[in-house]
């Protein structure tokens, strides 16, 4: 492997254990749920998404196999991470996890009105 490449490798590293630091950090210091998921969600994402980048890099010349599987983690992570992230945010509202009292907007008020009038009519 060439120098740049290793450092192309490193700054991916480097880039991903930033993003963890700042979805753990953003665990710590943001006032709500739903905040807290946002950190969490982005920050996770982004930083396994540059890790198995930099192993993708890395192995690219050991085996296909190798590179076939963290191309294949990458994409899985990219889909399923920020839809949990969503699907947990959306659950923690229906069930009453109160906002930030800061907060500006509701935007799944409308939506919850829906909900509950739906379910009236069984």
């Amino acid at each position: 492997m060439s120098l740049f490449l290793e450092i192309i490798v490193s700054l991916l590293v480097l880039a991903g254990t930033l993003f963890l630091l700042g979805g753990a950090v953003g665990i710590l210091r943001f006032p709500d749920t739903y905040c807290r998921m946002h950190a969490l969600g982005k920050g996770t994402t982004m930083g396994i998404i540059c890790f198995m980048l930099a192993a993708f890099i890395y192995f690219a010349w050991s085996g296909v196999s190798i590179c076939v599987q963290s191309l294949l983690a990458l994409l899985f992570i990219a889909i399923s991470s920020p839809v949990g992230g969503h699907m947990i945010s959306k659950a923690a509202y229906h069930y009453g996890v109160p906002l930030w009292k800061g907060s500006v907007r509701d935007d799944l008020q409308a939506d919850c009105e829906f909900i509950r009038e739906d379910k009236a009519d069984y």
